[in-house]
């Protein structure tokens, strides 16, 4: 699954540059190396925190010891 949000975030990744560059539009990428940077941190941010949020939900969720109101097991 997370192959396919990779490919499909560079398809349309490429498809907005190529609008742009074909509407003659500005970019909406940052024009200095510096801003790319912060994007690149804040999209990296993002992803490690997804993950990391993701992992501790299925540590929680595999805890036998815990008792969850309203399941039935």
């Amino acid at each position: 699954m997370a192959i396919i949000k990779l490919i499909l975030g560079l398809i349309v990744a490429f498809l907005v540059g190529l609008t742009c560059r074909l509407l003659n539009l500005p970019s909406p990428a940052p024009p200095v190396l510096t801003g790319a940077f912060i994007v690149m941190a804040m999209s990296m941010g993002y992803y490690l925190l997804d993950r990391f949020l993701a992992a501790r939900s299925v540590k929680k969720n595999r805890d036998p010891g815990a008792h969850q109101l309203g399941e039935e097991k």
